[in-house]
């Protein structure tokens, strides 16, 4: 009788495995990539091939629409066609023979090995009310080379630069036709669907400008919050960048499986991309990725805090967390330094980051992680981390990079907006809206809204036309379901992020606070070029009322805390910066 109730059992569980996932693909082949890395090319090929015919398919199209209902985005087919315009054929000239591009990138890399498919999960549901360091010598500028661009001139003053750079070019075509500058086409295009300048919007505007702000800052809202509205200001562009997207977009496709792009050298690699574009989503997500790269950035004295968000008293601080470096080298679409415009390496590091050590809390001081992303989309990213608690280094899998660290509600996957592998990830373009965000920080670091809502900044919001994206994670075991990233158009960075739960619920929120300028402080280091910040995000877990808010540098950093970008080894960005063996035992 045991042995038939456990029989009993374990056909339930199958059952219900088979109602809560919509296919299980499964080979020895998949496995042993999965575990091992590797696999015999027959069993590989196998595996692939199962993969393709029983990979989980896309979302219905109902599910986005109720998506789109819920967000307020039109549908692309209905975008007026000035929205679809190109730019003209003489807008990009034609370079001359350039470096050829990355080998391996132009090669076609295995394809990410199949994983088990996700279930079917509720449509998407807005959220109702919830009832030390020491002080170093500072690092010089690197010599200057005589085949290095000149920096970006601080004001927008020449829109041939920011028209000409990829992110730019893709919403000014009719601009360029009207003869307007961006900003000018911009203001205009968002006079008659945004509140105007100076307006400041509190909970019970939320029902009359909805339609400029996602469920999560209406969330905000509804919590305490009190959003600035301020003019849309022209986001520059390095010349640097600007001068590649130029030289090497028109030689760079997508690969036949959709997954990656192939013949990228450096810039933005898709600058016109129109709403009409079957393969929008993808190839605004690889310009997002590309426009948050630089040859390397190190941020110093960066402090966050994690908090429970009280709805009368604002935050109940639990811990502050103060990381002594946050580090990122690139060796595809170098721009400043060389090797450029690649730094080829044996294993096909696409680029590393780091952020170690922590000096606070006690508990955690000398923790951190490392990571290394790959060209072949096909291979994991190699992702190391030490908790002091734990007293080693361990290998982190795939799908814990969705989940907060160390008690954060930040997780890897979601800095700068976005650091997932866009291979790995399924996408779809929903359309194209305006919305509210704060693109140009006036603070830095950023100050902080008065309890209680200070879980968020106080900081400019200006009307930006975004793309609407949806990505869900090809990743067996991903904690996340669908993550819905609003990408600025002009400049291709994230305006911000809502994450929904494996039940369709809303679940998390980042918020990051955008700046541009050549120094992250009056009174701290300056940066050789002009260069793209980030004063300050916040990260809300709208499920349990709860959030880690960081500063970057922190408030009140002395000596040389705070931004460096593009310093080459100068600034002690170097390979061995990203060694998991440095993780314990960091370098000071």
């Amino acid at each position: 009788m045991v042995l038939g109730q456990a029989s009993l059992f374990s056909r339930s569980l199958r059952s219900v495995r088979v109602i809560f996932r919509r296919r299980v693909t499964c080979s020895l082949g998949v496995i042993g990539l999965l575990l091992f890395g590797a696999a015999a090319p027959d069993a590989l090929s196998q595996a692939r091939n199962q993969a393709r015919e029983g990979a989980a398919p896309s979302i219905e199209e109902e599910q986005y629409d109720i998506l789109r209902r819920l967000l307020g985005v039109s549908p692309p087919t209905t975008m007026p066609e000035a929205a679809q315009e190109r730019a003209p054929a003489d807008a990009v000239t034609t370079p001359p023979p350039q470096p050829q591009a990355v080998e391996s990138a132009e090669a076609a890399p295995a394809e990410p090995p199949a994983v088990q498919a996700e279930a079917p999960r509720a449509a998407p549901v807005a959220p109702t009310k919830a009832a030390k360091s020491t002080a170093r010598p500072k690092p010089q500028p690197a010599p200057k080379k005589a085949a290095a661009p000149k920096p970006a001139p601080k004001a927008a003053s020449e829109p041939a630069v920011v028209e000409r750079a990829a992110p730019a070019a893709q919403g000014q075509a009719g601009a360029r036709a009207s003869s307007l500058t961006p900003q000018a086409a911009q203001a205009q295009k968002t006079a008659l669907d945004a509140p105007a300048p100076g307006t400041v919007l509190t909970a019970p505007d939320v029902e009359r400008w909805k339609s400029v702000m996602g469920p999560s800052i209406q969330w905000a809202l509804r919590r305490g919050a009190a959003l600035t509205v301020v003019a849309p200001k022209a986001i520059p562009v390095e010349a640097a960048r600007a001068l590649a997207t130029e030289r090497y977009h028109e030689r760079v496709e997508l690969k036949a499986d959709k997954t990656d792009m192939k013949n990228y050298v450096a810039g933005i690699p898709f600058p016109e991309v129109g709403p009409s574009d079957p393969d929008a989503g993808l190839k605004v997500m690889l310009n997002q990725q590309a426009r948050i790269s630089t040859d390397d950035v190190d941020v110093r004295g960066m402090a966050c805090e994690s908090a429970r968000i009280l709805e009368d008293r604002g935050l109940a601080i639990e811990k502050r967390y103060v990381t002594e470096h946050w580090r990122r080298l690139a060796y595809v679409g170098r721009l400043y330094y060389e090797p450029k415009p690649t730094w080829s390496t044996i294993d096909g590091v696409r680029y590393r980051e780091s952020q170690y050590p922590f000096i606070e809390p006690v508990d955690l001081k000398g923790g951190g992680w490392s990571s290394t992303r790959f060209l072949d989309p096909g291979r994991l990213d190699d992702v190391w981390l030490y908790n002091p608690t734990v007293g080693r280094v361990r290998r982190m899998n795939t799908p814990q990079r969705s989940q907060g660290m160390f008690g954060q509600d930040m997780d890897i996957d979601s800095l700068w907006g976005f650091a997932a592998n866009p291979a790995w990830t399924q996408w779809h373009f929903l359309g194209m809206k305006t919305i509210l965000a704060p693109m140009h920080a006036s603070r830095m670091p950023v100050e902080w809204n008065k309890p209680p809502a200070d879980f968020l900044f106080n900081e400019g919001w200006e009307p930006r036309e975004v793309y609407v994206i949806v990505g869900r994670s090809r990743i067996a075991d991903y904690g996340s379901a669908d993550r819905v990233i609003y990408v600025d158009r002009e400049s291709s960075l994230t305006a911000y992020s809502e994450i929904y739960d494996l039940k369709g619920q809303l679940w998390r929120a980042l918020v990051p606070a955008w700046s541009f300028g050549s120094k992250a402080r009056p009174e701290l280091s300056s940066i050789p070029v002009e260069e793209t910040l980030l004063p300050g995000y916040t990260m809300i877990d709208l499920e349990i009322n709860h959030v880690t808010r960081c500063e970057l540098p922190a408030r009140g950093a002395t000596g040389d805390m705070g931004w460096y970008y593009n310093y080459g080894t100068a600034g002690g960005v170097t390979p061995g910066s990203f060694d998991a063996s440095n993780l314990g035992g960091s370098q000071r």
